[in-house]
């Protein structure tokens, strides 16, 4: 027998542990996990769909629901698998996820109805995309980390993963929100035909709201990357702690 698999069997031996934790904080990552094909759909989309802010809000409600069940659990039980902080730590972390992924699907339906996203008005949201298929690529690596938690495996792989990730939407980030902020008010009124008021003004007001939402978009996409990068730091800790 190996001398990880031996540390590993002679802990739970010492430690006993509730498995419901794990099967809670699976059950909250599934709940993630199926917000990716939605995602994958809005990326692909070039009309609005209500639905999406449906499903979206229905997960986000579901994975409410699991949190409140795992601050219970975790108020009820006397013996944790792993210290109560960073248990408590981890489902708000997972919970905040899903928290910014409802906020910018809810803005994304607006800019849709407004008829500002994607090839519908040739307006060119391609970084938003990008920050979704982030989300996507995301996800699953944190499903991952959260499965191999039980057994205390190794998730150094998974982990340097996800920093690449998070590099990779840092660097977006900072490159659309200045591209955003510079924002020309008088070169968008020269193209305006014939009186410039109101139409010209009227212009400008949806530029700017439309600006605003998309960068509020971007800031939710980019908050739930940090997240996911998070789970992973709380993650490596659980792991040094225990492993």
């Amino acid at each position: 027998m190996k001398f990880a698999e031996f540390r590993k069997r002679f802990y739970r031996m010492i430690n006993p542990r509730d498995e419901g934790f794990f099967d809670l904080f699976e059950r909250q990552v599934g709940v993630i996990q199926r917000s990716v094909p939605i995602l994958q759909y809005i990326i692909r989309a070039q009309t609005s769909d209500c639905l999406w802010e449906k499903e979206v809000s229905e997960l986000e409600k579901e994975c409410d629901h699991v949190t409140k069940q795992i601050h219970e659990k975790l108020i009820a039980c006397f013996i944790t698998p792993f210290d109560r902080e960073d248990i408590s730590h981890l489902t708000k972390t997972l919970d905040d996820i899903m928290d910014h992924i409802e906020d910018a699907v809810m803005s994304i339906g607006v800019i849709h109805d407004d008829g500002h996203f994607g090839a519908k008005c040739g307006a060119d949201d391609s970084d938003v995309k990008t920050f979704l298929e982030i989300v996507c690529k995301s996800i699953p690596l944190i499903c991952e980390g959260i499965i191999l938690l039980r057994g205390m495996d190794d998730i150094q792989k998974q982990r340097e993963q996800m920093r690449a990730l998070e590099h990779e939407a840092d660097d977006l980030y900072r490159k659309v929100i200045a591209h955003i902020d510079n924002f020309d008010a008088y070169a968008l009124l020269k193209h305006v035909q014939g009186p410039v008021y109101p139409q010209g003004i009227q212009r400008v007001l949806d530029e700017i709201s439309y600006r605003n939402r998309k960068k509020e978009i971007i800031r939710n996409l980019e908050d739930a990357i940090d997240k996911c990068n998070e789970a992973f730091v709380v993650l490596s800790q659980i792991y040094i702690k225990h492993s």
